[in-house]
């Protein structure tokens, strides 16, 4: 099987197993040890990119990066204007 990890995966299979070490008491969560707050970058490798390709992708986001040579969609680009979201182009 085949699995492809990306960093969203990776970042929700982190908090899970902290919380239930905590939920059993074998971890204890302090302040100093929350990690420091961070922007979310968004990299994407699609040819296009469209609202669909977007879709519950964007929580967090404060910068997406595109290559160089994806068509990025006129409704794309307003969403991410909506949102205050940087577009880069790698």
């Amino acid at each position: 099987m085949d699995v492809k990890y990306d960093s969203e995966l990776v970042e929700y299979i982190v908090r899970e197993v902290i919380r239930r070490l905590a939920a059993d008491g074998r971890y204890r969560l302090h302040a100093s040890s929350q990690p420091p707050v961070r922007s979310q970058e968004l990299n994407l490798t699609d040819r296009l990119v469209t609202l669909a390709t977007l879709h519950g992708k964007l929580d967090g986001v404060t910068q997406i990066t595109t290559a160089r040579n994806s068509v990025i969609t006129p409704a794309v680009r307003d969403e991410l204007k909506n949102r205050k979201i940087v577009l880069k182009r790698g």
